[in-house]
């Protein structure tokens, strides 16, 4: 959620509209915001009761994003490891080729890795320590791989 988006933000915006994942597309009507901080404390949205997921009376309208609402008072903090491709290049044999003086190291992107800080449902926390789910890794320890940020 932002209240001043940019251009082409298709999340949730005041006077925008989203599908909840599996859910009803809602639009934000109103921003409620704390008077001395100015920090978002609400959010006062409606929902279209026509447009639940995978329902039969579901319509057909279309809106740009899809979000995954985490609650606030039950989600645990986490971090968070997005991944880009490794290398600057999609050929590094023909990079290296045309340059000579270049390694494979000079094609590494520095940004292939960046850690975030975010939040995720107690059911992470929960089994973030069962080793059944990480038996195929050295240290025992579960991956749990979410959904893409985008296209």
């Amino acid at each position: 959620f932002m209240v001043d988006p940019p251009k082409k933000f298709f999340r949730l915006k005041p006077g925008g509209e989203v599908r909840l994942r599996y859910g009803y597309i809602i639009k934000c009507e109103e921003v409620i915001t704390d008077p001395e901080t100015k920090e978002v404390v609400e959010l006062k949205c409606t929902y279209d009761p026509d447009t639940k997921s995978g329902s039969a009376t579901q319509t057909q309208r279309k809106v740009k994003g899809t979000i995954h609402w985490v609650s606030k008072s039950e989600s645990l903090p986490a971090k968070l490891n997005l991944y880009e491709s490794i290398l600057k290049v999609p050929n590094a044999d023909e990079a290296l080729a045309e340059a000579p003086d270049m390694t494979l190291m000079d094609l590494i992107n520095p940004s292939s890795l960046k850690e975030m800080h975010g939040f995720v449902e107690p059911y992470v926390a929960a089994n973030a320590h069962d080793e059944s789910l990480g038996k195929l890794f050295e240290d025992s320890r579960p991956r749990f791989q979410f959904e893409r940020q985008g296209f």
